[in-house]
């Protein structure tokens, strides 16, 4: 999915190595505390309280609050049926990362 695709080069840009800490079996993209970015936020900011949640808080730090920018980067999408698409993409290109720097490693 390309979107997914943009959304992980985005990541590796402004957050190194992101994928190793996303919990790809709690992933959902349709919750703002399991998605991508609100997994990333609890990481990076791992006692804050904001009023915001942390997707919200992520877009506004990492796309300077552009939502139109999220649904461009994978990070969301309109629509119940392609919530389970997106979740699959993630996971696919976070284990596809995994996998190569594994093998880089060997």
């Amino acid at each position: 999915m390309k979107t997914v695709e943009r959304g992980a080069a985005f990541l590796d840009d402004v957050y190194p190595e992101w994928w190793a800490v996303i919990d790809t079996d709690t992933l959902k993209l349709d919750n703002t505390q399991l998605c991508v970015l609100g997994q990333l936020y609890k990481q990076r900011h791992p006692r804050a309280h904001a009023r915001l949640s942390p997707y919200d808080s992520m877009v506004q730090e990492l796309l300077g609050g552009d939502y139109r920018r999220a649904p461009r980067l994978g990070f969301m999408t309109w629509g119940s049926g392609r919530w389970d698409t997106l979740t699959q993409a993630w996971r696919r290109e976070i284990e596809r990362r995994r996998a190569a720097w594994r093998h880089d490693r060997a």
